[in-house]
């Protein structure tokens, strides 16, 4: 889903904080910290080879 591409890319390539990620989306820290653990376990689960619904 584009919300977790968004959050790993800011997180992972620009290097952001969750309170920085969510000052440039506008968005609660919560938010940006749940998009972000979504994200980890769908890029986990497409890496082993699971369904890929999230992605």
């Amino acid at each position: 889903k584009p919300k977790y591409k968004e959050v790993i890319l800011l997180h992972y390539y620009q290097q952001l904080k969750v309170n920085e990620i969510a000052a440039v989306l506008g968005a609660p820290q919560s938010t940006v910290s749940i998009r972000l653990r979504r994200a980890r376990e769908a890029l986990k689960k497409r890496l082993e080879g699971g369904p890929n619904e999230d992605l």
